[in-house]
């Protein structure tokens, strides 16, 4: 009698161990938001750390994805059979978003999802924010933003650069610089052509200057600056811009330190 208690004792803790790990209703007490899951034929979601019911599946739930099949030939579509990229809808109180033609978790709404909008709700009201105008684009650093149905999205990546007073992509790399202009780095002179600089003459190693000028971006001789050119020519910087040039009397004088002196 006593081995046959024992026995009913035991049979008792299997069936209740066996029965309460799941409540009968899809549900648990933990999952990660945007996680889904099959029992049977029954798509669940989780939707703030919970289980919640989303659709029965006519063509049976793919274990795989916890997602209905979109035909009874078993295909799984990720939650959806069809969508367009950038799209949102509500699952419950989530939002997803479409990508590559299929419906992708984006964020919990905690004052619950607007199904109207497929987006979160800013308030516990009911009202939705609008970010932005239709149509409106702006830069995020290198990237592009269109605004489509009140709200900021992704449009593509700039490789040259976000123009910030149109919020797209530049076409072209920017210009450096106007045609025309010279600027100085050093003694180097610098010429701008199109749209780039470009090394014009270093002023230091020139025939006839020595430096440059930081105000037009061009070489220049020191003014006064006197040199020999041979043996009996002098030459000095008049106006910063050349030099003049005078000869000393051969047979008589000769050139040094820019200067005629005698033989």
């Amino acid at each position: 009698m006593k081995k046959l208690f024992v026995i009913a004792l035991f049979a008792a803790i299997v069936s209740i161990v066996s029965c309460g790990g799941d409540d009968g209703g899809g549900s648990s007490s933990e999952c990660w938001s945007g996680d889904s899951k099959c029992q049977g034929s029954t798509s669940y979601y989780c939707s703030g750390g919970h289980w919640e019911y989303y659709e029965y599946c006519s063509y049976g739930c793919q274990s795989s994805t916890g997602r209905c099949k979109s035909s009874s030939g078993g295909g799984g579509d990720g939650g959806s059979s069809e969508c367009s990229s950038g799209d949102h809808k509500c699952y419950g109180s989530s939002s997803y978003y479409c990508s590559g033609g299929s419906w992708e978790y984006d964020e919990y709404c905690s004052n619950g999802c607007d199904s109207s909008t497929g987006r979160c709700k800013s308030d516990s009201g009911g009202g939705t924010s609008k970010e932005c105008t239709s149509g409106k684009y702006k830069c995020d650093g290198d990237a592009s933003y269109k605004c489509s149905g009140g709200y900021w999205e992704y449009n593509e990546y700039c490789s040259y650069g976000c123009k910030s007073s149109t919020g797209k992509c530049e076409s072209a790399p920017p210009a450096e610089c106007n045609h025309g202009q010279y600027k100085c780095e050093g003694s180097v002179s610098y010429y701008c052509p199109l749209g780039n600089w470009v090394v014009n003459v270093d002023c230091s190693t020139h025939n006839y200057y020595d430096k440059c000028n930081s105000s037009t971006g061009r070489c220049e001789c020191t003014r006064g600056k006197r040199r020999c050119a041979g043996d009996y020519f002098t030459q000095y910087c008049s106006d910063g811009e050349q030099y003049e040039t005078d000869t000393c009397t051969y047979g008589v004088t000769h050139c040094e330190d820019g200067k005629c002196v005698p033989d």
